[in-house]
């Protein structure tokens, strides 16, 4: 192990490290074992800083932090970079979707880009989670769905997910998202993916109408944060509100398994903002030793995809400023 400082950090394959660094993994849905055992990938590093340890993953000379939506001031990552640097001195560090503190400035060579945010709320028992006038707006809307029922029922699941439920619910958002123009984006081998690490701490609401399935939603839950991966409702019942009718109930489903931070992830949907969510921009941040490693082919690669959605964000903010697109 190499030791700077308080800093230690080993590099190795995701059993070595477990056994070395067992608060590396499993704190986070990023940091589980089901996710990282199937990236394709069998290289990872670990920093341990003071009592909390950053874990990598190793794609060529591109090192990416698993970190996600944690909190980095400057000097974390200078101090971080810097140790793995020495090790790797011609790679690229990417510190994926991460809440920069900008107080103070990174010192190493650095390029940032800002194409996405996590939306998010503490709960408690205690709380009202929708206005006085959302809950009666939503009860409003059940009442006239249920007039619209033949056998006048509408039933809420909350269950340990199956690989059915991913299915069906990555179903319903394709023809949601299709429906309104937009792309969806969900290959076979994510969605094999999810369905591995959904299998072990997922969980799924669904919302049936006459036994018809007309919402639905996965979420990870771990210890007492949750994270809400993937949802869709049936436009056909759009009218009455069936994604804030299930997305309601499932908080207190949350509240009842112990649950106390949920993380809705990323996508500015109004349901967020109706249930006490707040915006957090996140930033994604790669640091190397040069800038002239920034023009390597490879990292353009790696990179591409995040660029296009930030040229995509501007292209769509700069639409919204000249009256073209609402």
């Amino acid at each position: 192990m190499l030791v700077v400082a308080e800093l230690g950090m080993s590099s190795g394959n995701l059993e070595t490290l477990r056994a070395q660094f067992p608060n590396a993994f499993n704190q986070t849905y990023f940091t589980h074992d089901a996710l990282l055992a199937n990236l394709g990938e069998d290289k990872f590093v670990v920093v341990q800083n003071g009592v909390k340890a950053f874990l990598f993953r190793q794609n060529g000379s591109q090192l990416i932090c698993c970190n996600r939506l944690e909190t980095f001031s400057a000097k974390t990552i200078d101090t971080i970079s810097n140790a793995i640097l020495k090790e790797f001195p011609n790679s690229i560090i990417t510190f994926e979707d991460i809440v920069l503190d900008e107080n103070e400035a990174l010192t190493l060579p650095n390029f940032k880009l800002s194409f996405q945010e996590n939306w998010c709320r503490g709960i408690s028992p205690d709380e009202k989670y929708l206005s006085k006038r959302r809950r009666s707006v939503l009860r409003r809307r059940l009442r006239k769905l249920l007039e619209t029922l033949k056998d006048d029922e509408v039933e809420y699941v909350f269950r340990r997910t199956q690989d059915d439920d991913v299915d069906q619910i990555i179903e319903m958002n394709a023809r949601s998202l299709e429906a309104q123009g937009r792309r969806h984006d969900f290959p076979e081998e994510r969605r094999r993916v999810f369905k591995k690490i959904s299998g072990e701490i997922g969980y799924t609401a669904l919302l049936y109408a006459d036994g018809k399935l007309i919402a639905g939603d996965v979420l990870t839950v771990i210890d007492d944060k949750a994270w809400f991966n993937i949802g869709g409702y049936d436009l056909e019942y759009r009218d009455y509100s069936p994604g804030m009718q299930l997305h309601s109930r499932i908080i207190e489903s949350c509240l009842e398994l112990g649950v106390r931070e949920v993380n809705f992830l990323w996508g500015n949907s109004t349901w967020k903002s109706d249930v006490g969510s707040v915006r957090v921009p996140l930033t994604t941040v790669y640091v190397s030793s040069a800038r002239s490693n920034f023009l390597s082919l490879e990292f353009l690669r790696h990179m591409k995809p995040s660029l296009k959605q930030t040229l995509r964000l501007k292209v769509i903010s700069i639409l919204k400023k000249f009256g073209v697109k609402k």
